[in-house]
């Protein structure tokens, strides 16, 4: 038999806001770009643009899903010619 919880629109709010201050620090978001400073203490806000960011339903699927993410680099390898050789680099506190 399964059990049956409803929370009160305060324990939501609540249950929102403890999930958002965990998962999705607003300051690094900010600096980030994704929220703005007036979304700063509107947790509803913030849930919604992660939302729309990431194309979930609702926030609590944030770690639901297993998300792989790929790391590209532009940096330009340099030649081994160039490269330096271990016996090039003083270890000596001279």
């Amino acid at each position: 038999m399964t059990k049956i919880i409803i929370f009160s629109e305060k324990e939501k709010k609540a249950v929102l806001k403890r999930f958002m201050i965990e998962f999705f620090p607003f300051t690094p978001l900010r600096k980030a770009g994704l929220f703005t400073p007036e979304m700063k203490g509107d947790y509803a806000a913030q849930a919604e643009r992660v939302c729309k960011f990431l194309g979930y339903e609702t926030v609590y699927e944030y770690g639901s899903k297993e998300v792989l993410a790929t790391c590209l680099s532009q940096v330009k390898r340099i030649p081994t010619s160039h490269s330096l050789q271990l016996s090039q680099i003083s270890t000596s506190d001279d």
